[in-house]
């Protein structure tokens, strides 16, 4: 694992709950959270570095949104920005 690396967690996003941790699956540690479904800039919190902490994401007890998952930090993936 590299020693400066972070994971970033976009709002309700499915994936980062997946697989789940009830079956021994534990998240890279360093995980920086965008809370808010539209982008904020500035509007993120650094989570504890023990990669399941309960104020970050993993706060979200029922997180299963495709469409968060498909926009990070304002950038909708799959989708060419217009010129």
């Amino acid at each position: 694992m590299a020693v400066n690396s972070w994971r970033i967690t976009h709002a309700r996003d499915i994936v980062p709950h997946v697989p789940f941790q009830s079956l021994g699956f534990y998240h890279h540690s360093r995980e920086v959270w965008f809370p808010d479904k539209q982008y904020v800039p500035g509007n993120y919190n650094i989570c504890d570095g023990s990669g399941e902490d309960p104020v970050c994401q993993d706060s979200l007890w029922f997180a299963t949104s495709v469409e968060d998952h498909l926009n990070y930090i304002g950038v909708q993936l799959g989708k060419l920005p217009e010129t």
